[in-house]
């Protein structure tokens, strides 16, 4: 081999190892965006789980309940988008949900079968 091929050789080399450097990076920066896409997506198509939110238990005049105020959670703001949506009340799984008077607290009660 010749010194100009062992040198094209090496370059070749050279740019196949920055080539994976760089399809590494892209793939950890769509890793993250398709995260962040996801989130979007739930709260762009109103979905949520229930399972990621607080719930306290309270009790009211038709029996015990729970409640939740976690304004800060990304499935309580989709839930409670899709509340709006439903004219606040709807029914998901085992659970009925309405919205309270002030438009920031849920209730859930447990449907019976």
């Amino acid at each position: 081999m010749t010194e100009k091929q062992l040198s094209l050789e090496q370059r070749v080399e050279a740019l196949e190892a920055k080539i994976v450097i760089i399809g590494t990076g892209l793939s950890a920066i769509l890793t993250e965006l398709a995260g962040v896409g996801e989130a979007q997506k739930v709260e762009a198509e109103g979905l949520w789980d229930s399972t990621k939110i607080q719930w306290v238990e309270a009790e009211g005049q038709a029996g015990p309940y729970e409640k939740s105020d976690d304004i800060n959670n990304r499935d309580f703001k989709a839930m409670l988008k899709d509340l709006g949506e439903h004219q606040g009340k709807l029914t998901r799984g085992d659970y009925f949900y309405w919205t309270f008077t002030n438009g920031a607290t849920v209730g859930r009660k447990k449907r019976k079968r």
